[in-house]
């Protein structure tokens, strides 16, 4: 059954157009949220397959219309398994037909609850959660779920939007995080978690004062060069002026320690 408000029926493959297609609709803010994700599995999951002596098994809960699964494959190559999981059959639909027209072999999908994921316990080497814990009424439900599918040498990455003081960042949100409350909500279920901040409030805001020429410069620099969107920061102590510099949180979440 498709959600009722399903934002890809009204808006179709959106996360595709902003992120993998032509300029004119290139946003740089959304392709940094992939670009860290790509860039941890990058930096870890080597070690991990390595480890095990098999290619990665990657989960993504929540994959909506698949750009995430996407850049995976190009990162992982055609020997990786990816598992994308999503509740919207719109959305899953619309991942089938971008991955067909891309000629790049497709991911398995699964049409699930994130709190309820059908496949087996330790089944993942790198589960994500890209945008999606502010989306779920009982984040420690989802949480349990994705060390629940993890393995035991595996990461859990999660990203989500800074919380801010005067109301959530969209309609679609039902509770948003202050990288202090991320950590009291993940560190139950994982030895070690670390909570990162990126995309910098300045450059977002030094991007939207910009005029449509400085903006179509920072785009082409951003998309085929380097999108300074992407640059992380490790927060601690979980609050203070530095982690406000920031409009994304990241957290990387291991079993083990």
């Amino acid at each position: 059954m498709n959600p009722p408000t399903s934002k890809y029926r009204e808006h179709g493959p959106y996360h595709w157009r902003q992120a993998e297609n032509g300029i004119r609709h290139y946003s740089p803010a959304l392709d940094a949220n992939y670009r860290v994700v790509t860039e941890v599995i990058r930096r870890m999951g080597g070690a991990i397959q390595r480890a095990r002596g098999s290619p990665l098994t990657v989960v993504d809960v929540g994959c909506g219309d698949g750009v995430l699964l996407y850049r995976l494959r190009r990162t992982l190559g055609s020997a990786a398994k990816l598992i994308g999981v999503d509740c919207d059959t719109v959305a899953l639909e619309l991942c089938r037909r971008e991955f067909d027209r891309a000629r790049v072999r497709a991911p398995l999908l699964i049409n699930a609850d994130a709190t309820k994921i059908p496949i087996p316990d330790a089944s993942g080497d790198i589960v994500t959660c890209v945008e999606l814990i502010e989306h779920v009424s009982d984040p420690a439900k989802l949480t349990e779920e994705t060390r629940r599918v993890v393995r035991e040498d595996g990461i859990v990455i999660f990203t989500t939007p800074y919380r801010r003081n005067n109301g959530l960042h969209s309609c679609h949100h039902v509770r948003e995080f202050a990288p202090s409350e991320l950590a009291e909500t993940l560190c139950p279920y994982f030895e070690v978690v670390e909570i990162c901040g990126f995309r910098s409030t300045l450059t977002s805001h030094l991007y939207r004062r910009a005029g449509r020429p400085g903006r179509l410069a920072f785009k082409i620099i951003a998309r085929w060069v380097y999108n300074p969107m992407r640059r992380c920061r490790t927060l601690q102590n979980g609050g203070g002026a530095e982690e406000r510099q920031f409009e994304q949180l990241l957290a990387v979440c291991r079993p083990w320690s």
